[in-house]
């Protein structure tokens, strides 16, 4: 018998034996159920966010299209004779949009980076660079979960 077969038979006894006390079931249901829930919760808190960063945009989006923008110079000032005809100052706000939106992309290549680096080590630059912008292109970050498994293989 293999040893992944004889692990996985001892693995299954040794989950009868544990779902047969009841009482210690649930107890230990209860204690592994709190560090599981943190994760959901903090997932849940990030999409909220990024709902409440999108009805901002929205409304910073109408906000441009109706009001009139200040002209600026290079130092960032409001030229003169414009504050008597009621333009408003949202230079600061562009900017600070273009501050998250840049921030999101480099949180966003930052967390690929170690599917990147494993692809470049096992594989090359060309097949790295193709497999983060196919995946990058498609919007599917779920596949650095299922299309790597471990190289590791038992003695």
């Amino acid at each position: 018998m293999s040893q992944p077969a004889r692990e996985f038979i001892v693995k299954i006894i040794e989950m009868s034996l544990w779902s047969s006390d009841f009482l210690l079931g649930h107890i230990l249901l209860m204690i592994l159920s709190v560090p599981v829930l943190i994760f959901h919760v903090n997932n849940i808190l990030i999409i909220y966010l990024i709902q409440v960063f999108m009805v901002i945009l929205l409304f910073i989006g109408t906000l441009n299209k109706q009001l009139v923008i200040c002209q600026v110079d290079s130092q960032r000032s409001v030229l003169g004779g414009q504050q008597s005809s009621g333009c408003y100052n949202l230079i600061p706000v562009f900017d600070w949009i273009k501050c998250c939106i840049v921030s999101i992309f480099l949180v966003f290549f930052i967390a690929f980076l170690p599917l990147f680096l494993q692809e470049l080590v096992e594989h090359g630059t060309g097949k790295a660079l193709l497999h983060l912008g196919s995946t990058s292109c498609h919007c599917l970050p779920f596949l650095r979960f299922s299309r790597h498994r471990s190289t590791l293989r038992p003695s």
